[in-house]
């Protein structure tokens, strides 16, 4: 039996759109945020 693994990165915030600051997202990106913390040192925190 074949099975699938499914994850949904729902609201994860993959850059902002054109029009965020019209709704207070300006500069929203997520992923581009943790992957700079990350490479800067800053992504290994004890108790996470």
């Amino acid at each position: 039996m074949a099975r699938a693994l499914l994850i949904v990165l729902d609201s994860v915030g993959i850059g902002g759109a054109p029009d965020a600051d019209r709704y207070g997202d300006a500069g929203s990106d997520t992923v581009g945020h943790i992957a700079e913390a990350c490479a800067a040192g800053r992504g290994d925190r004890p108790g996470l």
